[in-house]
């Protein structure tokens, strides 16, 4: 998927004003969900994003993998909503890789984080 339609998707399930609203939450999500993740999970995660999309992952190769739960991400969100906007960007990217990315990053975290990606059913 191309960034402009990855961030048109966005918009559209954030409500955003413009793109470049959606772009600045997606770069957020994206970059607190690449603390959460080895890092190379997070490269092959930015490989799968759109240029500009990818450079918000955090792929350096010695950093620490945070241990934070789902509250915890949605705090360290720097966004008014950050539960909307944490499932616009990750419900859009659950829709924008491949599957076994989608389920190779799930497998990583707790089984909340199932939610903000669209797959509620995966959550118990």
């Amino acid at each position: 998927m191309r960034s402009d339609e990855f961030l048109a998707e966005v918009r559209r399930r954030g409500g955003y004003a413009d793109q470049g609203q959606a772009a600045e939450v997606a770069r957020n999500v994206l970059g607190v969900l690449s603390e959460r993740i080895p890092p190379a999970d997070a490269s092959h995660l930015a490989a799968q994003l759109p240029d500009e999309l990818g450079e918000a992952v955090d792929t350096t190769p010695d950093r620490p993998v945070q241990g934070y739960g789902l509250a915890e991400f949605y705090a360290r969100l720097s966004t008014s909503n950050p539960e909307q906007d944490a499932a616009a960007v990750l419900s859009t990217l659950s829709e924008s890789v491949s599957g076994g990315e989608v389920n190779h990053l799930l497998s990583q975290l707790p089984s909340g984080y199932a939610v903000p990606f669209g797959k509620p059913d995966l959550a118990n």
